[in-house]
């Protein structure tokens, strides 16, 4: 796995800015039920006492959208590699909780998708901060990305 974090400008107000983390994957999703029901739904898991591993919370990656403003998330499917889907995630809040996910899926064409491109590609813009506290900011991110991913990553 790999990922990178980069500094995206706010058009909005010069003297605010957003973490863009970008994470890909050389293998990809087994099917397009699986990027629907691991990213979207809260409290699900695959995991299983019998295959000898157990989620810590039951949330998994419900909870990276609790500091974004959007989540991508582009895979080619392993069982039909001749496929790839983009799920777009926008979460929904309300009072400053994730109440709701604004979603938008699609199968890309081979026009919209590089020939060369393999695995799961999975984008997060967070929300704007202060450009003075993001070294403070990053750190955090980079906290909590590793939780998330890699936690989830060995199951």
């Amino acid at each position: 796995i790999k990922y990178h974090v980069n500094l995206v400008k706010s058009n909005k107000q010069k003297q605010k800015s957003q973490l863009l983390l970008s994470i890909h994957d050389n293998i990809g999703m087994e099917s397009l039920e699986i990027l629907l029901t691991d990213f979207i739904l809260p409290d699900y898991s695959r995991k299983s006492v019998t295959m000898g591993n157990i989620g810590d919370m039951g949330n998994g990656l419900f909870l990276l959208y609790k500091d974004a403003d959007l989540v991508t998330v582009k895979t080619r499917l392993t069982s039909e590699p001749q496929r790839v889907f983009e799920l777009k995630i926008i979460p929904i809040r309300k009072d400053g909780l994730v109440k709701d996910l604004n979603l938008e899926c699609k199968e890309l064409s081979q026009k919209e998708t590089k020939p060369n491109f393999l695995g799961t590609e999975i984008n997060i813009l967070f929300q704007e901060t202060e450009k003075k506290s993001l070294p403070r900011r990053l750190y955090i991110q980079n906290s909590y990305q590793r939780e998330i991913f890699f936690s989830t990553a060995e199951a």
